[in-house]
């Protein structure tokens, strides 16, 4: 019987899709042959967005709620989005190109590592 030893890495990029730099990532779906329409609309759905907390608070019978200023949403995808896991890996599908040994396997921001050593 042989034995092989396996040397693995797996990690999950905290914040991952609050990262995403939308010129890039727009950029990088433009030179994969994503245009017109369809480019279009990635556009507008990640840029030009603002976000604002809001804030309840109830004692007995009575409620106040307050509003945080707006602000810009200058990066990242919308969290919680159903395209946004693809977007991500849309985004950083080109860094496992630089993986050299081994094997990877990704999904969203999970990644895992691993390579067989006798």
């Amino acid at each position: 019987m042989e034995h092989r030893q396996i040397l693995a890495i797996f990690y999950d990029l905290t914040n991952a899709f609050g990262t995403v730099c939308v010129p890039i990532l727009l950029r990088k779906f433009e030179m994969n042959g994503v245009r017109g329409v369809a480019l279009d609309w990635l556009r507008s759905s990640l840029t030009g967005r603002t976000q604002v907390v809001k804030m309840t608070q109830r004692v007995g019978k009575w409620e106040r709620t307050v509003y945080s200023s707006e602000v810009s949403v200058v990066r990242g995808t919308p969290q919680g989005g159903v395209l946004s896991p693809s977007l991500f890996v849309g985004g950083v599908c080109d860094m496992l190109l630089y993986v050299l040994i081994g094997f990877t396997v990704n999904y969203a921001d999970d990644t895992f590592l691993f390579d067989f050593r006798r």
